[in-house]
């Protein structure tokens, strides 16, 4: 797997991916248990996800795939062995960002715990312990700039591109339109640093959730008055995207044909 698909898949991982603790019973009298680590992550309702997450196993070399949910709706990918752990754990947790401290406590606690039977109190301590270390967000070392591969895993995650015509006044009796277009990223309030790593590198603006207290949003207009960013910033994107690749494009293919349009004006204006 090259270091391009890892990014990425750290910055999904940041957003959409999971990493716990398991308990297993081996002897099933409840009394001991033998510890694993897990990294997931499960798709949403969107097919595009569902496909993606099908496909990681030959992707990346890890893990494997099932199907969960009441109705076996969801897909996850599910990477528990340990030689995989040990090969993929190193590499994800340099380019994580909100998740990283988390799973190198994980990873070490994993290793100091493996292979021997734990008492149930010790699971007890063991939920807590990974309760407390998700709320440490935050990269191994201080990071500068998002790649655009994480950021592109991420947003294929947590983000939103959208693009919408809305009503913009009226014209010699005619209704006008205007295209609005912007990209969002969401995260829950406690991981709100991410955020702010993304606004610093892009700009935009930070805000609450419309419906939800415990989430807040980050947007960057892509719209007409700032095309030049759009089209800085949404090809690169699109190099990296594997789940709303399609939606990029769409955002990059209007920007194109407006600036074709507005020289089609131009030159007819001249003649």
């Amino acid at each position: 797997m090259n270091e391009s698909t890892v990014k990425y898949l750290a910055g999904l991982i940041d957003s959409d991916g999971s990493i716990s603790f398991n308990f297993n019973n081996p002897n099933k009298d409840k009394s001991a248990y033998t510890l694993s680590l897990k990294v997931s992550i499960a798709s949403s309702n969107a097919v595009d996800f569902h496909g993606f997450i099908a496909s990681l196993p030959g992707l990346t070399g890890f893990g494997s795939v099932d199907r969960h949910g009441d109705k076996r709706q969801f897909t996850r990918w599910t990477v528990t062995s340990r030689s995989d752990l040990e090969m993929l754990a190193p590499r994800l947790v340099k380019h994580m960002f909100t998740k990283a401290k988390h799973l190198q406590r994980m990873l070490e606690k994993w290793r100091e715990m493996r292979g021997r039977l734990i008492s149930v109190d010790e699971c007890n301590a063991l939920r807590e312990f990974s309760r407390a270390s998700r709320c440490d967000t935050g990269p191994l070392k201080p990071k500068n700039f998002p790649s655009w591969g994480w950021l592109s895993g991420y947003l294929d995650g947590n983000g939103c591109f959208r693009s919408s015509r809305c009503k913009s006044g009226t014209y010699k009796g005619k209704q006008m339109y205007r295209q609005q277009c912007s990209v969002q990223a969401a995260c829950h309030i406690g991981d709100v640093l991410v955020l702010e790593f993304i606004q610093r590198a892009h700009g935009g603006y930070i805000k609450k959730h419309s419906k939800s207290d415990n989430c807040m949003v980050w947007e960057r207009n892509l719209g007409k008055s700032d095309r030049s960013f759009a089209l800085s910033f949404l090809p690169r994107l699109v190099r990296h995207s594997k789940i709303k690749k399609h939606k990029i494009e769409q955002l990059i293919a209007f920007h194109h044909q407006q600036r074709l349009n507005e020289q089609t004006s131009t030159d007819e204006a001249i003649v």
